[in-house]
């Protein structure tokens, strides 16, 4: 029963993901396919942060930096150098993924709330640089008239782009699927279990954990390099040290370890302050109230409280790793 069930999870996780592509087509309304975009946005960019935080143990809090990294790298190589969209979001991944090593050489050999400090002052130098380098970012004012996607030379709409970012979203789970079931992801899981033990059987954890970092840097420039074509406009203010903490709380809330997590997560945390705008100046104190006891009351998050009680999704990140 349990030989079935594994076969038959992944034909349903992917059927359901085929499924969920024709949701653009169904919706009319732009604020609807919005809300699908930032979804996806949000998806990949907690999905990355949760290979640092759930496989590898440490708490960055740079990912908004890294997000904006990738935002700025594509609108400035586009609109400076007329490259394609689709080339400046992978120039943007590559640039954010670079970056990321000499953060991860100074904030790596720390542990604990020392790593989460180290980062969080790379995010503030970040900030200040997009703030005060004018003459690069344009400081406050940000940079405008980033091109759009376009395929041959028509701009995706607004159903294009939902779906686009949908599979950019599905991909990136499933880059994070590979990752965890390969060696590396292996060796994420004892280092983050046991970094001593670790290393007695040869595993060299300070690499494996820069590598990953760069590979979830990367992946976070995606998402920012996606914000920035579909915005079309790109300022410090979309990529301060909320962002970083909002995505820490969409991998808790959605499950820390899982890889639904970052994907749930996102969906929770995008929807529902949109949900609650209907209680205009209650609604940030009643969203805030909702994920502390969300943070209390479900410390796995909600796809641990799902398979404790019935194994949908394969549950925690021991879950998974007895199934793989």
């Amino acid at each position: 029963m349990k030989a079935m069930k594994g076969n038959y999870k992944p034909v349903a996780i992917i059927t359901s993901f085929f499924l969920l592509l024709a949701l653009p087509v169904a919706l009319e309304s732009n604020y609807h396919l919005h809300l699908v975009i930032m979804v996806c946005i949000n998806t990949i960019l907690a999905s990355s942060l949760n290979l640092v935080l759930g496989y590898a143990g440490n708490a960055s809090l740079c990912h908004g930096a890294l997000y904006g990294i990738g935002a700025y790298t594509a609108a400035l190589v586009s609109t400076n150098l007329g490259l394609s969209p689709w080339v400046c979001m992978i120039i943007a991944g590559s640039v954010a993924g670079i970056l990321a090593l000499p953060v991860g050489l100074a904030s790596l050999p720390f542990r604990g709330v020392y790593f989460a400090v180290a980062t969080l002052g790379f995010q503030q130098i970040i900030n200040l640089v997009t703030v005060n380098w004018d003459k690069l970012t344009r400081g406050p004012m940000g940079i405008t008239n980033v091109p759009p996607f376009v395929v041959g030379s028509v701009p995706l709409g607004m159903k294009g782009l939902a779906t686009m970012s949908m599979v950019l979203a599905g991909f990136c789970v499933f880059s994070c699927w590979l990752i965890v079931r390969s060696r590396i992801g292996a060796e994420l899981r004892a280092i983050r279990d046991n970094e001593i033990a670790a290393r007695s059987v040869g595993i060299n954890s300070f690499w494996v954990k820069n590598l990953i970092f760069c590979i979830s840097a990367a992946m976070a420039g995606v998402a920012g390099s996606i914000f920035a074509h579909y915005t079309g406009f790109v300022s410090p203010d979309s990529f301060t040290i909320n962002v970083s903490v909002t995505s820490v709380i969409m991998v808790l809330a959605g499950g820390i370890g899982t890889l639904g997590g970052g994907a749930l997560g996102a969906l929770l945390l995008t929807l529902l302050p949109e949900m609650m705008r209907f209680l205009q100046d209650y609604r940030m104190v009643l969203y805030g109230i909702s994920l502390v006891a969300m943070i209390i009351y479900l410390p796995n998050g909600i796809i641990g409280l799902l398979s404790y009680r019935n194994g949908l999704f394969g549950g925690s990140s021991r879950g998974e790793e007895e199934g793989a």
